[in-house]
């Protein structure tokens, strides 16, 4: 069986006919419960909601207007799904989440829209086979692996670390140049030599 939870806007506590009752004790806490159109609320996640049956999934007529969300779950084998393609499906208002099948978790599907109508509808058509995923989950995963990511990473600071050698290197031997007694003319070439390098290497690995 699914688990059917229709979440109601807050402004169903004005309606007319929308009666408060007395609580449900729970272990850890209180639940409120109300009474509205012939339903029966409780209080949830700061929210009033409302359970359907999941056989005739029927929500009263004065509720549709008060409808904030609808979610159902299910396992696969509960509604007879198959080997299902999991994936994210869509239907008007409904959008469905079919996850793949695991050693370790019960293979599960999960709807949530506004409209029963719809919920149910997608359902069946996922169930039925005749409604392909807007997203699919079968598809190959793109981009690089982690394994790729860590190896340009290594590279990238390795290559950083060569250019800031140079530059230490360089910048050393700038330096060295002015404290020589070597002819001006010829220090002042190479000094603008080295830094036209070093601007132009600077430039090179910025673009990379």
């Amino acid at each position: 069986m699914a688990t059917i939870k229709v979440f109601l806007k807050d402004d169903v506590e004005k309606a007319e006919g929308f009666e408060k009752k007395a609580s449900t004790a729970k272990v850890d806490r209180e639940i409120p419960n109300a009474r509205f159109a012939g339903a029966l609320l409780q209080r949830n996640e700061d929210r009033w909601t409302f359970e359907p049956n999941d056989v005739t999934r029927y929500v009263p007529p004065a509720l549709s207007e008060f409808v904030d969300s609808i979610s159902l779950v299910a396992s696969w084998e509960l509604q007879g799904l198959l080997d299902r393609e999991a994936g994210i499906y869509q239907l008007g208002t409904a959008k469905a989440e079919v996850l793949p099948r695991s050693q370790n978790r019960v293979p599960t599907i999960e709807i949530q829209g506004t409209k029963m109508e719809e919920i149910s509808e997608l359902l069946e058509k996922i169930k039925a086979g005749t409604i392909r995923p807007t997203l699919s989950f079968a598809q190959p995963q793109v981009g690089p692996t982690y394994e790729e990511l860590a190896a340009r990473l290594e590279s990238a600071e390795k290559t950083i670390g060569d250019f800031h050698h140079k530059i230490s290197m360089m910048e050393m031997f700038m330096a060295k140049i002015r404290d020589e007694l070597w002819p001006f003319a010829r220090k002042k070439k190479i000094v603008e030599r080295l830094a036209v390098i070093l601007a132009r290497d600077a430039e090179l690995q910025a673009a990379k």
